[in-house]
């Protein structure tokens, strides 16, 4: 069974190691990911493309609605070299986006400074599916395709931006585009609960908040308490104290008033 394995830009196809046996590795070529990327190919269905992001040295549990991801290092099937657990996480789905498309990792056994090693951590990673399913109040919030764009808020400078200025489709013929902030998403509660959208946020120009599926969010029936949690403020520099994880709507406004 083979393996794709993209880590600072370079691919290499390995093959999953049997008991006892060191990884196969040919020889290096280019890529256009940056970080790790393990593509496992599985038989594809209707419903499903076939293939499986690999997250190496996790577990995967569930509280609710909410996935969980757990330490799986040292707490898998014996290897020489590499004892740990592993989690297939399918193509295109919120476990599988922030090692797909942001190039991070949930967890590793690497100094998480070295270079080209881009470890999320645990709560972190969890935090990135709870953004990409927008999680909120113990229910994700969102529909499969739904467009959202995500930044790092953990690291100066960002690991990931999707907010940057190439992230943005061509000007509009009238106003212009705006990467709104929907909210900063955590891991879990003080208890220890899943979390998701940990803050709103408001400006003069989007009073009642963005979001990518409720227009808008303050007020409406579909998340109740929205407008009620803390307020993300209007600092940038800020949002951190939230959560590591800033999700943002594309919206296009339009001079003196309105938006879309």
């Amino acid at each position: 069974m083979e393996i794709y394995d993209r880590r600072q830009g370079r691919a290499a196809v390995e093959r999953l190691p049997v008991r006892g046996q060191p990884i196969q590795r040919s020889a290096p070529g280019r890529s256009p990911r940056l970080g790790r990327h393990v593509l496992l190919d599985l038989p594809a269905s209707a419903e499903a493309s076939g293939q499986a992001l690999v997250l190496q040295y996790v577990a995967l549990g569930s509280d609710g609605e909410a996935a969980r991801l757990a330490d799986g290092r040292a707490s898998g099937p014996f290897h020489a070299e590499d004892p740990s657990t592993s989690v297939f996480a399918c193509q295109g789905h919120a476990l599988a986006k922030p090692q797909e498309f942001l190039a991070v990792t949930p967890n590793s056994y690497v100094d998480a400074n070295a270079p080209g090693e881009r470890s999320y951590g645990l709560a972190g990673y969890d935090a990135l599916v709870h953004a990409y399913r927008a999680f909120y109040a113990g229910e994700p919030r969102t529909t499969p395709g739904t467009p959202v764009n995500l930044k790092d808020l953990a690291h100066d400078p960002p690991w990931f931006d999707q907010t940057a200025s190439d992230y943005l489709p061509p000007p509009p013929t009238l106003g212009s585009w705006r990467f709104v902030l929907e909210s900063v998403y955590k891991d879990a509660d003080a208890l220890g609960d899943p979390l998701g959208a940990n803050c709103y946020y408001t400006d003069s120009e989007f009073p009642n908040g963005a979001h990518r599926r409720f227009d808008p969010p303050g007020g409406n029936p579909e998340l109740p308490g929205w407008s009620t949690m803390t307020s993300c403020g209007g600092t940038s520099s800020d949002w951190a104290e939230f959560g590591p994880v800033g999700v943002f709507v594309l919206k296009h406004v339009i001079p003196g008033g309105g938006s879309s």
